[in-house]
């Protein structure tokens, strides 16, 4: 079976304006069974957009394994060996080398802070391929895990609001951001998932063995095609702009005034998970054309959505278009607060400069940003 064929399944019965997200999930797929760093994707994107079926789908691969949230007690227990049917958590059961399908990343962010931010910290640990838990106090018992665990997860844009936090600990998801639908497409939408009522089972056992046959049918590359000297120089160029327009900032909790401007997240983790997911996409038969276009929408996902909306509003116009703070957040339809706590965190790292007085500021493009972005094409 050939990608075009299985995206033809697909489309049977989910509407898809665009298959983006189906190219960027079977793509981190085989990305991951490459030899290199493992790929962690997020597919973002509202309630019943599609996302679940899309992970769903890959439910029948061996290397997958399931889960609808994730807590530390999930990730590795102490109950090992406890009981006929207790695994002793998610990674002892992947072993070696797996691939985590979450379904509700959302769900971990909702979670209480301490969570939150506990399980944060296990998941970077666990990209890099080691993690060590602690159980009880006064010598209780220490379990680890070592290997390889790619990760595909399914979020909303509530994951914008915790930037700043995933940013202070260190980027480790490439995101893939569902298009945003009109209201001709909303409706078109809801008509495709009226047509699935009743069976919605039978849909899922279809897509996850085609998807399974996909796989099995893969023919296996015996080397990884070399990147040339032009896709290097724009896979810099494209993750410099990208790491430096999503780099955190942090801000006071009372005034929300900016405290700190942290040095810029370097390029090598999000240059190394691009390389990955375009061999992985290359493996599972994209085009070298659509793989460019994904690959530029995967690295500048990467920002929230606000930043994301400012830095195309200056890059859509001439080298030296400028726009007042009020008339800017008009145009995106948000509160001029808003608007201007993301153009300051903008500024502090150099992609968008300030100038006037307080009273009539206007904002445009650094010459930083405007370099990058003809250098991406």
């Amino acid at each position: 079976m050939k990608l075009n064929e299985l995206i033809d399944v697909y489309r049977r019965y989910l509407y898809l304006p665009d298959s983006g997200a189906i190219e960027i999930a079977l793509g981190a797929v085989a990305a991951n069974r490459l030899p290199g760093d493992p790929v962690w994707t997020m597919l973002v994107g509202p309630p019943s957009s599609g996302k679940t079926e899309i992970l769903s789908s890959l439910s029948l691969l061996p290397d997958i394994h399931e889960v609808s949230t994730i807590t530390q007690a999930g990730l590795l227990s102490g109950s090992l060996g406890r009981g006929e049917n207790v695994t002793g958590g998610l990674l002892a059961e992947i072993g070696k080398f797996g691939i985590i399908a979450c379904k509700d990343f959302t769900s971990i962010l909702s979670a209480s802070p301490d969570t939150r931010t506990t399980t944060m910290a296990a998941l970077r640990e666990i990209y890099d391929g080691k993690w060590v838990r602690h159980l009880g106090t006064q010598g209780g018992r220490v379990l680890g895990w070592k290997g390889k665990v790619g990760f595909i997860g399914a979020v909303t844009e509530v994951i914008d609001l915790h930037a700043a936090t995933i940013g202070t600990m260190g980027e480790r998801f490439v995101f893939y951001r569902l298009p945003e639908l009109d209201h001709d497409e909303r409706l078109a939408l809801g008509h495709a998932s009226l047509r699935l009522a009743g069976s919605q089972g039978e849909m899922r056992r279809e897509l996850a063995a085609r998807v399974r046959t996909f796989f099995d049918e893969l023919p296996k590359r015996s080397e990884l095609t070399e990147l040339t000297d032009g896709e290097k120089n724009r896979l810099v160029a494209l993750a410099d702009i990208a790491t430096m327009c999503r780099s955190s900032v942090e801000r006071a909790g009372y005034d929300r005034d900016i405290e700190l401007v942290p040095q810029p997240e370097a390029l090598g983790r999000l240059q190394s998970e691009l390389v990955q997911l375009r061999r992985g996409l290359t493996e599972v038969g994209v085009s070298p054309s659509r793989i460019d276009e994904l690959l530029t929408k995967v690295a500048l996902d990467g920002m929230s959505k606000t930043r994301r909306a400012i830095v195309e509003h200056f890059l859509k116009g001439d080298e030296d278009a400028h726009v007042a703070l009020y008339d800017l957040a008009e145009e995106l339809r948000l509160p001029a607060p808003t608007t201007r706590r993301a153009l300051e965190e903008l500024a502090a790292h150099g992609v968008v400069t300030k100038y006037g007085s307080s009273r009539s500021q206007v904002w445009r493009a650094s010459a930083w940003l405007s370099k990058r972005w003809v250098a991406i094409g």
